[in-house]
């Protein structure tokens, strides 16, 4: 659904529950340096507000920083336009007194005076869309590698499939959506170049969270004794096959964070597990276990990719794991965007 459908649904929406007059005014506004969605125009009880509004799909919660940072960036009231908020993000979002309204009317909005809140309101369905293929589980390992190696984007397509792992025959059909959705600038007739980064790492957070991770997952394991859980830097992986990712992996890239929860990724057997570092697969263990997907050749030892130890921790709510991402992000991700 586009940011026009989008407004065009909550204003239509939020006039017919709260019978009262609503405007989007302007659809590009800049305020302190950061552009926003535009503004909107109300007036409830002889009472005149215009508000600065940034419209999204969805929200995640690596995003709520970014969202709070764009409402303590002015000095009116800004809203968040949304098509859909999970129950959960909605609490959020008013535990940090952010104003929202969904596309279905549903809305929370507290200044000074004035409070309207409603809720409850049936969900919106879903429009159809043709599928694309840029963000299946597929083409998210091949977005992985693109971001990470930009040059692979102008590499034979049969090259391509072998780095990435991916059937020959899904490449194309992956670069025709990253192009379509604006991803992809064609140079010349044979040289192209990766934009919009930042938001395609954005979306691709959020693809990896929702769906290729999850089909990436193995098991659950828990270190033999107490001693090796104090001592899990002095495991020795098998090189090009087993990688600390999560919690370890950002304690290891920053000295930022000291881990609670254990993320790997690894292309051995859960035997192999169990007999080359002696884990024991326990369903309430602390160690999270994934199929290793990624070809690269200048991996830093037992670690993974910085892009894929950010995207573990971002994606959570911990707040020592988020600033932990951060560090990584502005070392090592945001210099190539």
């Amino acid at each position: 659904m586009t940011d026009q459908a989008i407004m065009d649904a909550a204003i239509l929406n939020v006039k017919n529950i709260l019978n009262i007059d609503i405007q989007w005014v302007e659809k590009e506004t800049k305020h302190g340096g950061l552009m926003y969605d535009g503004t909107i125009k109300f007036e409830i009880d002889n009472t005149k507000m215009e508000c600065i509004i940034e419209v999204k799909r969805e929200l995640r919660t690596h995003q709520l920083d970014h969202i709070e940072k764009l409402r303590n960036n002015v000095n009116t009231t800004f809203i968040l336009v949304a098509y859909r908020l999970t129950f959960e993000m909605k609490m959020e979002l008013r535990k940090r007194n952010i104003a929202y309204i969904e596309a279905n009317g549903n809305l929370y909005i507290k200044k000074g005076k004035i409070f309207m809140f409603v809720d409850g309101q049936t969900p919106i369905k879903a429009v159809s869309e043709n599928t694309n293929r840029a963000f299946t589980k597929t083409g998210l390992k091949v977005i992985f590698h693109l971001l990470i190696m930009e040059d692979l984007i102008n590499k034979p397509y049969r090259e391509i499939a072998v780095t990435t792992d991916v059937a020959l025959g899904n490449i194309n059909y992956v670069f025709t959506g990253l192009k379509d959705m604006g991803y992809i600038l064609q140079l010349t007739n044979d040289k192209f170049k990766l934009t919009n980064k930042k938001e395609l790492l954005e979306r691709w957070l959020t693809g990896y969270a929702e769906k290729l991770k999850p089909a990436l997952f193995k098991g659950t394991f828990a270190f033999n004794t107490e001693l090796a859980t104090k001592n899990w830097k002095e495991i020795e992986f098998k090189e090009d096959k087993t990688f600390w990712a999560g919690e370890p992996g950002g304690d290891l890239m920053t000295n930022h964070l000291r881990p609670e929860l254990f993320t790997i990724f690894t292309a051995e057997k859960p035997h192999e597990l169990m007999i080359n570092y002696k884990l024991a697969p326990n369903e309430n263990g602390k160690i999270k276990v994934f199929q290793k997907f990624w070809n690269l050749c200048d991996l830093n030892g037992n670690t993974a990719p910085p892009l894929l130890i950010y995207a573990d921790l971002i994606t959570t709510t911990d707040k020592r794991c988020q600033e932990t991402a951060k560090i990584i992000y502005d070392k090592y991700i945001k210099p190539n965007l």
